[in-house]
């Protein structure tokens, strides 16, 4: 059985500035699928 991991302990949802565009992108285009999926863009 796998422990649980309790660390993330608040979400904040922000609206999509020009000041958090860059940091949306990035995220998205290089830290969350770079699993080396085949369907990695």
């Amino acid at each position: 059985m796998r422990k649980k991991i309790d660390y993330m302990n608040e979400i904040t949802i922000k609206a999509l500035t020009p000041d958090l565009e860059k940091d949306y992108f990035d995220f998205f285009d290089n830290r969350a699928f770079s699993d080396g999926s085949p369907y990695y863009p």
